[in-house]
Parts: structure tokens; sequence; C-alpha cells
């Protein structure tokens, strides 16, 4: 039996709740499935209130919570291996099988940036950011995952396209 005021599961035949003090003199054509849901719902209520939780679902709580969320998911990503950019990284220029692509660049310049981003159509893209000497190159590679392949899409020097051609 449960109160059907505060919830409280009480002995049957208690006259009042020993919790909020409501009489509880149902008759039998009271009780049924209605007052049940009721005082299960109640119940429900009084143990979230008094478990103090309820005091910790506040607008500016919940805005934390998802906001932390967020920036523990952008910091994953940022830190996490990126398939796109290790691919790259670890294969390799068709004139070069010795060296890969990462290790080339990284021997020839101090500060290599590694991002990926898909394009609006799709496709996946790995930019090499070399900055040096105050200038900034950046490659551009076209990635296609399913395949496990890579090519140079773009290049482009102090903001200035090069061929790919003139490359190599």
């Amino acid at each position: 039996m449960f109160c059907r005021n505060c919830g409280k599961e009480l002995n049957e035949g208690t006259a009042f709740c020993t919790t909020c003090g409501t009489r509880l003199g149902q008759t039998t054509a009271q009780s049924g499935f209605g007052t049940t849901a009721n005082a299960f719902v109640s119940n429900a209520k009084a143990k979230i209130d008094s478990s103090g939780f309820k005091k910790y679902l506040t607008k500016k709580n919940i805005i934390i919570v998802v906001a932390v969320f967020v920036v523990l998911c952008i910091i994953g990503a940022a830190l996490g291996d990126d398939s796109a950019v290790s691919l790259v990284k670890n294969g390799y220029f068709y004139f070069n099988k010795d060296v890969t692509v990462g290790e080339l660049l990284d021997a020839n310049f101090d500060n290599v940036e590694w991002e990926s981003l898909v394009a609006a159509d799709g496709k996946t893209y790995v930019n090499a950011t070399i900055k040096e000497d105050g200038g900034k190159v950046v490659i551009q590679f076209k990635v296609n995952e399913d395949k496990g392949t890579f090519q140079i899409n773009a290049c482009e020097i102090n903001g200035i396209p090069v061929p790919v051609s003139d490359l190599f």
C-alpha cells in the first residue's frame, strides 16, 4: 500500500501516512490501478527529491555538462588518430617508396601541421601546412579512404597556387 499524497510505501491497513500524515481511509472501491499508478509516480518523485539529485538538474548545470561534453569531443577529435591523416603520413610518394610522406616532410621542415577535412561534396582532403621563415606552404592531398589511396590535389605557397606538376 502507498500513500496517495507522497507515495511512501506503508503497511496494509495503515490509517495515516507516517511521512506526510495524510489520512488513508480508502475503501476498496477507491483503490485501483489509477491510485496505484499515482502512488508509484509520487513515490518516484519523493525518491528523486530525497536523493538530492533534483537540485543538480538546473538549466545552468545541464548547459555546463553539454558544453564539457562538446569540448571533450573536440579534444578527442584533435588528439585522436585521424585515419585520413594517418593514411597520408604513412603512405609513400610514387617516386620514393623508402620514405613515408610524413617522414619526408618532417625531415625537411621543422613545423608541419596536419589536418583533415571533408568537403561539401563528401570528399576527404588532408592538408599539410608548413610554416618556415615567415612563409607558408600548404600541400593538399585528396584521399580515398575506401581504397586506401591519396594523391596531391593542390599546393600553394604564401597563398599563391602552384601547379602540382611543378612540384616534381
